[in-house]
């Protein structure tokens, strides 16, 4: 707004010094007036005709430029209200996907009592008995080779904990979904939010997940956010496991 009002200042004081110039001009080109008339004067008047067609040009132009100008402010303002309606979904996913992660409990029969695992904490339980799986697998199939070993541990893991997690992954899949689907300019930047939100556990769990069958489709926006990029090697079940993953879902340039 205060650029147009400084543009519209600018045309105002164009107009106004063009009408003083050039009357000052006539004035001085016909100087002396020797005589006064009605006659005269009316001449004079029309001298200014040029001027007045420049001027209903520039007027007509003006009323162009000044819609042209609302259509464009109008279209800024849809874009805006689109973004914000985004951003305010997104964060409305985030804040509903931390709610589930943090109501999923595990309960255990230790000796004489049971024990209850809550929220985040919960991961690393099941991150310790994918871990488990693994050793299992290990034990019984020693010839199979590790990335294979590493697929039939979780598939195995996933069975007995499906009923647990298989909304967390959902949910986070669909979040995921959301961000690349939607039309706003914020994709990488949503990306890394949700990225910052995950434990190294939670990503060690997705990790696996994306090399399995059962991840295939969130393999997908793994690649496309590099959704493993700056994780340690020391989260997975076997350091090695890491060169498994697409070198895009790793943040690796080429």
């Amino acid at each position: 707004m205060q650029k147009t009002s400084k543009i519209a200042l600018a045309v105002v004081t164009g107009v106004v010094g063009t009408v003083i110039i050039y009357a000052a001009f006539l004035i001085v080109a016909t100087w002396p007036i020797s005589t006064y008339s009605i006659e005269k004067a009316g001449v004079f008047g029309d001298s200014f005709g040029v001027l007045t067609s420049i001027f209903s040009g520039l007027a007509f132009a003006g009323v162009i430029w000044t819609v042209l100008t609302q259509l464009e402010e109008l279209s800024i303002t849809r874009d805006q209200l689109k973004n914000q309606g985004i951003e305010n979904a997104f964060f409305q996913m985030l804040r509903l996907h931390n709610e589930m992660l943090n109501e999923i409990d595990l309960s255990e029969t230790t000796g004489p009592g049971i024990i209850v695992t809550t929220g985040r904490d919960v991961i690393n339980v099941f991150r310790n008995r994918l871990i488990t799986h693994f050793q299992k697998i290990n034990s019984s199939e020693p010839n199979l080779d590790e990335k294979e070993k590493a697929n039939k541990a979780y598939y195995n893991f996933w069975r007995q904990h499906q009923s647990e997690l298989a909304h967390y992954f959902r949910f986070l899949f669909n979040l995921f979904k959301y961000i690349h689907e939607s039309e706003s300019d914020n994709k990488e930047a949503y990306a890394k939010l949700v990225r910052a939100q995950l434990s190294n556990q939670e990503l060690a769990l997705l990790f696996y997940n994306c090399l399995s069958p059962q991840g295939e489709k969130f393999m997908v926006y793994a690649k496309a956010y590099s959704l493993f990029d700056n994780m340690t090697d020391k989260d997975l079940i076997i350091p090695d496991h890491i060169t498994y993953m697409s070198d895009d879902a790793l943040g690796k340039k080429p």
